[in-house]
């Protein structure tokens, strides 16, 4: 929000919130008190919304653990995907600062962040990775199948 709008913001509640019998002084108390009250507003929305971005990475990278699991793939591969998922972390992190925060990186992001991503993975980390597994097993299942009847192929023309 830009500063001339939180100006004109502060000027209407100003006049909102004045009756009759308010003086100058009275009028000051209440918009301080609104604006208070927005403020923490606001940082509490920054608080949930860096704990729910700590449970989301830890998700997104479930997706990658299993993704390895699934395709056996060298130190090479596993760089790069580390390397972009690093990145795509970035993209949805410093977004999120900016936006929520004006780009001031606070202690308690930290904190809240990195509480999502302990409660994410002691409480429901072994849950998610299953039905992440199951999903990849149904997805692989044609191409396994597929992959293991031309080898069979493949051995009987070789015995031949």
């Amino acid at each position: 929000m830009s500063r001339e709008r939180k100006r004109r913001q502060g000027v209407f509640l100003a006049v909102c919130l004045a009756d009759g019998n308010d003086t100058g002084e009275t009028i000051q108390m209440k918009l301080y008190s609104t604006l208070c009250k927005e403020a923490e507003a606001e940082q509490l929305m920054y608080v949930a919304a860096s704990f729910v971005e700590g449970i989301f990475l830890m998700f997104l990278y479930d997706f990658i653990r299993a993704f390895r699991m699934k395709v056996k793939h060298g130190r090479v591969w596993i760089l790069i995907e580390d390397w972009l998922f690093w990145l795509l972390a970035a993209f949805f992190v410093f977004p999120m600062i900016f936006t929520l925060n004006h780009g001031l990186l606070r202690s308690f992001f930290v904190i809240a962040l990195t509480l999502g991503v302990f409660l994410y993975r002691t409480l429901v980390k072994t849950h998610v990775q299953r039905a992440i597994y199951g999903f990849f097993r149904l997805i692989f299942r044609p191409y396994v199948w597929i992959f293991k009847k031309i080898k069979g192929i493949r051995k009987k023309h070789l015995k031949s």
